[in-house]
């Protein structure tokens, strides 16, 4: 048992979301030498994604993760092996949006 408690250990959680623009699963989880194995939080908190207490982290994060994968769908180089970084996409995707605007006035 790790020598965290209830909250430190949902805020940890929250900050790799953060980090990794997704929900935390076991592989995330224990690679990071930062944070206590997955069984860990699995025993405070059961399932992760259908915890009532992370619902709102959940959500958030599977919506992030959901719009960052759909800039690679939509990647013009190949969408199926896109090793882009996401943060990249993000701001071509930005650049874009603003050219286009500026174009169709």
């Amino acid at each position: 048992m790790s020598d965290f408690n209830h909250e430190e250990l949902k805020e940890m959680l929250i900050q790799k979301a953060e980090e990794i623009e997704k929900v935390p699963g076991c592989r995330e989880i224990n690679q990071d030498p930062e944070l206590p194995q997955y069984k860990r939080f699995k025993e405070e908190f059961g399932n992760i994604r259908k915890s009532e207490e992370l619902r709102e982290m959940v959500k958030t994060y599977s919506e992030l993760h959901k719009k960052n994968k759909k800039l690679c769908k939509d990647c013009t180089e190949d969408p199926k092996t896109c090793n882009h970084d996401k943060n990249e996409c993000k701001k071509e995707a930005k650049l874009y949006y603003k050219l286009y605007e500026t174009i169709i006035e």
